[in-house]
């Protein structure tokens, strides 16, 4: 693991901005990245009240109460239209704004799956991107070098997760092909000859706040950045302030889907092969783990690399901040959760890309 801070720019110089972002892109040409691909996690757009009946039983499991997420959710929907839209998702217009950053041709787009919370979801999410990876194939001019950066926020880790363990090809990959045979609207074969077809190309996957759960397949062309935003150990007591770093990170683990009664079958058999998808005392007993864990293949060996970020979106603790109709600090920062997407952090992001993956 690697510590890093993020320096905030309290003035905007929009000039010497341009110019490094045109800087980063010019390496990442270089370096043949033909495509960036933008995907939002489980908890986009206005899916903020399903962080908080998470933390809900979270708080529940440490305390046998639900006091401060209770207050927590009440102001959660007053508050829920002032959040900012790029506050834990990638919004067109962030997008937009990387793509004129960089101006130098390489082709910039968003992936859009259901975000829901379960097995199913993340597999169907995983197979329209291998889906829209395979159409990407199709319309760039491609050599043995060219690479594709895939860019995920919070669960969309899970989903190139299994496109890994899928291109691996070994037991697991075969057991997932067998829940996709019963699926009855996953086309087995197309899957098959979309990952053949996608199989020449180097993908280059970086994570924010995705909490650790699916194993990596041992593919020997990807490569993974897992970026954390980090401060301290994380426990209960620091949540309204955000003082200790990403929550949801470090609790969104095995354990913690939501129910889905569609495809209850499905699920239980994905829980055999890839984790335990709802498990209450899996949650309880991992809440007192507070270490920062790392992305494991299946040999148990760690994957890529790490980055622990201060992204240096914690408050000071006050009285005044419990007071009725403020918005709780953690609220507006999604429990550490939405730092990543934000456009202030774009810069700083793409630098971090760029130096780990593209720089000598």
């Amino acid at each position: 693991m690697k510590n890093l801070t993020f320096e905030k720019i309290e003035t905007y110089n929009r000039e010497a901005w341009f110019k490094e972002m045109f800087s980063l892109g010019s390496v990442m040409k270089d370096n043949n990245v033909k495509h960036v691909i933008f995907t939002h996690g489980t908890f986009a757009g206005n899916d903020t009240l399903g962080i908080v009946r998470f933390l809900q039983s979270v708080e529940e499991a440490l305390t046998d109460s639900t006091a401060i997420t209770s207050t927590l959710n009440k102001k959660a929907k007053r508050c829920i239209n002032r959040l900012t839209t790029d506050l834990g998702n990638f919004t067109e217009d962030y997008v937009s704004s990387f793509k004129t950053g960089i101006n130098n041709g390489i082709a910039c787009s968003r992936f859009i799956w259901s975000g829901d919370n379960h097995h199913m979801a993340r597999l169907d999410g995983a197979v329209n991107l291998i889906h829209k990876l395979a159409d990407i194939k199709d319309l760039i001019d491609t050599d043995s070098n060219s690479r594709l950066l895939i860019i995920g926020h919070s669960h969309a880790g899970q989903l190139f997760a299994l496109i890994t363990m899928l291109l691996e090809n070994m037991d697991k990959a075969h057991a997932v092909f067998n829940t996709i045979e019963k699926t009855g609207f996953i086309k087995k074969d197309r899957v098959v000859a979309d990952l053949k077809k996608i199989s020449g190309l180097f993908l280059d996957f970086v994570t924010f706040g995705t909490p650790v759960r699916y194993l990596w397949g041992n593919y020997d062309k990807f490569r993974l950045l897992n970026v954390i935003n980090h401060r301290s150990e994380t426990q209960l007591s620091g949540l309204l302030t955000t003082r200790d770093g990403d929550y949801v990170q470090q609790w969104g683990t095995e354990g913690t889907d939501i129910f889905s009664r569609k495809f209850k079958k499905l699920n239980e058999e994905l829980d055999e092969i890839l984790d335990k998808g709802q498990d209450f005392s899996l949650i309880r007993k991992k809440l007192y783990d507070k270490q920062r864990k790392l992305p494991l293949n299946s040999k148990g060996e760690s994957v890529g690399e790490t980055l622990l970020v201060n992204y240096r979106d914690n408050a000071s603790f006050s009285f005044a901040s419990l007071k009725p109709f403020r918005v709780p600090h953690s609220v507006k920062t999604l429990f550490g959760h939405g730092i990543y997407t934000r456009k202030e952090a774009m810069l700083f992001n793409t630098k971090t890309i760029v130096d780990e993956f593209y720089s000598e």
